[in-house]
C-alpha cells in the first residue's frame, strides 16, 4: 500500500515495461494470447492489486473496502494558545477474543457462563455442567463448540462426562462479561 510520500515510480516503471513486452509478444505471436502474455499482464498489474485486495489466500479473496486503509499519523501542531495537540494514527480495531470465537463456541460458552452465574454465582469451586446427547439435532453444533473451547482450555470435562468451565474459562468469561452476557444464543432446554 502506498502513502502520499512513497514514490510510485518503480511500480509505474514495472507496469509500463510489462505492457510494452506484452504488446511486442502479442504482435510476434500473430495476435494469439498465451501463458507468457497473461504472465506479463499479471506481473504488470501486481503492484496495484494492494489497492483492490486485502488478501488472497487458499481460503479465498478478501477485498479491501473503501475507507479501510489506515490513515497516516498527523504531525503535532500548535493551537492558538501555543499548546501542541497530538493525533494518533487511525488503525483497524482488533476484535475481542470473544468476538473472534466461532458461533458454536460462543453458544456453548455463553450457556456455561449464564447457568454458572444462575446456579453458583459466588462459588468458584462448584461448576455448572451440561452436555447435548448424541443423536440430538444440536449435537454436531455442540460438539464443534466443545472442541474449539477445549483447544483454548476454556472448558473441562466433569467426572459425570458433562462439560464445565475451567479456571481459565471462568477468567475469560469475567474478562469478557458484557459480550458473553449479551450473546443471545444459548442452550436452554435440558432434560435430567
Amino acid at each position: 500500500m502506498k502513502t502520499e510520500n512513497e514514490p510510485v515510480v518503480p511500480a509505474q516503471l514495472l507496469s509500463a515495461t510489462c505492457a510494452v513486452i506484452a504488446a511486442i509478444h502479442f504482435y510476434n505471436c500473430s495476435g494469439k494470447a498465451d501463458f507468457v502474455l497473461l504472465a506479463f499482464v499479471a506481473l504488470g498489474a501486481a503492484p496495484w492489486m494492494g489497492d483492490v485486495f486485502e488478501s488472497i489466500s487458499k481460503d479465498g479473496i478478501k477485498y479491501r473496502q473503501q475507507g479501510s486503509t489506515p490513515a497516516p499519523a498527523v504531525a503535532p501542531a500548535p493551537d492558538a494558545g501555543g499548546h501542541t495537540t497530538r493525533f494518533a494514527a487511525v488503525g483497524r480495531v482488533t476484535p475481542s477474543a470473544f468476538a473472534q470465537l466461532a458461533p458454536q463456541a460462543k453458544k456453548v460458552l455463553a450457556t456455561l457462563w449464564k447457568y454458572q452465574q444462575k446456579q453458583f454465582p459466588n462459588w468458584r469451586e462448584r461448576r455448572w455442567t451440561f452436555t447435548v446427547r448424541t443423536g440430538s439435532p444440536e449435537y454436531m453444533e455442540f460438539s464443534l463448540g466443545e472442541l474449539l473451547l477445549s483447544q483454548k482450555g476454556y472448558i473441562a470435562v466433569a467426572p459425570s462426562g458433562q462439560i464445565m468451565l475451567s479456571d481459565e474459562g471462568c477468567k475469560f468469561c469475567e474478562e469478557h462479561i458484557l459480550e458473553i452476557s449479551d450473546w443471545p444464543i444459548t442452550y436452554d432446554k435440558f432434560s435430567n
